[in-house]
């Protein structure tokens, strides 16, 4: 509920502040005093769209400020609704200022919030009902949720939506694919053979890199291996073999036999080198060699940067032949999948259309009863049900609420009530049915008294006390019946051409009650009157 309301510099209104102790409280006023102000001020505080004209004359800028206590409940659905604001103590305080050159600043609970958020937030706590179609009960859109509300199980059809959109979607991807694979079939064909017919594995290119610089250099390779081998057959080996025979003569001395094992062990060596030394011919041809490279360096630069990349390619592309290959059977597969998903959505949807069917009765019942004890005797609600195309989470039903105010007249939209009197006791009927399952929290009433007089305007008023046992109700008002079945009251005037606003006790409430009703010519009846009208 609203706790408290702050408004500076709007239009004549310099400066009010309003705090709400009950559950019904009314806001009174002569004509003209600014009482539509005050639902301009609590408009802005809940995200409508702000005007610089709206600025007080010779200021900078008006601001709007408010604390509005939520449920639980409430709590809980802001929180999903909104991550990073911190409702932890039940509470929305909101702040607006909006400047001359039409900025606007908004905070909820400290934190810095758009216009957008301010009103997602805001929608879902206070609504302001007046005689206008911007509300939300004239809005079909809003019709098939609200009956929704009231069904004790509602089915769950998201899962086997998203499962029929998600087969629709793989049904159109592979019928792209296989109309995109049919239209290049020839050039994959083509690039797979290009690729395979160099047999090409990792590292090919770099192998055949190693092959060519090698028989490039075949001959200087040749040559230095010879001289290697000749100068170890004639003259290396032959000399350390000269050398060892004289070594083993005095092999006994100090340190001789070690220089023996050295020197033998050299020798060792040096053959084994002799017998490692291989003469190579010249196996590989150059040109062919550097044909290969040619071809691998063009497929890299057609396809992609490396052997590894255009191996993926061609695996890529057979992949696509494959599934093009297969691809009638699994569009198949597919769609029988589907015709299993739609059915089974079909056979849920059918049961929560006959389970809205059946509610919407009850509904009905309820808001016809509301009717007539708002003395509208010949007035009959309706919920009208249509079948739509489609798969949708909300199911087969288009829902909306249609009205006729007398026996002889067709069901119409709720919108094209033309009677402000009707619409205003219309709209009491439904939100006073739907608070029941609402999580509106506060509802705002701008003159619904408009249009009507005499008992009908008294069993408003009651109606208006029994919906403020579930709901904070906060009415303009211009009906001393619905002033005097008030909880608390705010009188609206004006003071130096600036809009005032004072809470009034109870012997004040009794004289604003008795100007209502006779202007100034207030008698003593007259105020007992007003009093026996507070006590009913």
């Amino acid at each position: 509920m609203i706790k408290e309301l702050t408004i500076n510099n709007l239009a004549i209104i310099k400066n009010v502040q309003m705090e709400f102790d009950t559950n019904f409280a009314v806001i009174t006023g002569e004509t003209g005093a600014g009482k539509s102000l005050v639902l301009d001020g609590i408009s802005l505080l809940l995200g409508k769209r702000s005007n610089v004209n709206d600025i007080m004359k010779d200021c900078d800028s008006l601001t709007v400020e408010g604390v509005i206590e939520i449920s639980d409940n409430l709590k809980s659905n802001l929180e999903t609704l909104v991550d990073d604001i911190d409702f932890s103590d039940n509470e929305l305080i909101i702040y607006r200022k909006i400047t001359k050159d039409g900025k606007t600043k908004i905070n909820i609970n400290g934190k810095r919030v758009t216009l957008a958020t301010l009103a997602s937030i805001t929608k879902q706590v206070v609504d302001i009902v007046g005689q206008h179609e911007n509300q939300y009960l004239l809005d079909k859109s809003y019709h098939l949720s609200l009956l929704d509300e009231f069904l004790p199980n509602k089915i769950n059809l998201k899962s086997i939506v998203n499962k029929i959109h998600d087969v629709n979607k793989k049904i159109e991807d592979l019928e792209e694919e296989k109309k995109a694979i049919l239209e290049k079939k020839d050039l994959y064909e083509f690039s797979i053979n290009e690729i395979s017919e160099l047999d090409l594995y990792e590292g090919l290119d770099e192998e055949l890199e190693y092959k060519y610089k090698k028989s490039f250099d075949i001959g200087r390779i040749t040559e230095a291996l010879s001289i290697l081998q000749g100068n170890l057959n004639e003259k290396i080996l032959p000399s350390l073999k000269e050398c060892i025979r004289p070594l083993h003569g005095v092999s006994e001395y100090e340190n001789i036999q070690e220089l023996l094992e050295k020197v033998e062990s050299a020798r060792e060596l040096l053959n084994e080198v002799d017998s490692e030394i291989y003469i190579p011919e010249e196996e590989d041809d150059i040109e062919e060699i550097n044909d290969k490279l040619n071809k691998i360096n063009k497929l890299k630069f057609k396809y992609a940067g490396s052997i590894t990349d255009i191996l993926k390619y061609k695996k890529d592309l057979e992949e696509k032949l494959i599934n093009f290959e297969y691809s009638d059977e699994n569009i198949k597969k597919l769609k029988q999948e589907k015709e299993e998903y739609i059915k089974e959505y079909i056979e849920e949807a059918q049961k929560l259309s006959e389970l809205r069917k059946d509610f919407s009765r009850k509904l009905e019942e309820m808001v016809n009863t509301e009717l007539k004890e708002l003395n509208m005797k010949e007035a009959s609600f309706k919920i009208y049900f249509k079948n739509k195309d489609g798969f949708y989470t909300s199911g087969i039903d288009d829902v909306e609420f249609m009205i006729r105010t007398n026996k002889n007249q067709d069901y119409q939209k709720l919108a094209k009530i033309a009677s402000g009197g009707e619409i205003s006791r219309i709209m009491l009927a439904l939100k006073i049915v739907f608070s029941r399952v609402d999580k509106l929290e506060t509802l705002v009433f701008d003159e619904i008294d408009a249009g009507i007089s005499g008992q009908t305007v008294k069993l408003v008023a009651d109606k208006l006390k029994q919906l403020s046992n579930n709901v904070q109700v906060i009415c303009v008002t211009h009906s001393p019946n619905i002033a005097a079945k008030a909880r608390e009251q705010f009188m609206i005037y004006k003071k130096n051409s600036e809009t005032k606003i004072k809470k009034l006790d109870s012997e004040q409430r009794v004289q604003e009650i008795a100007r209502i009703v006779a202007g100034d010519n207030i008698t003593s009846a007259l105020v007992e009157h007003v009093k026996e009208m507070m006590s009913e």
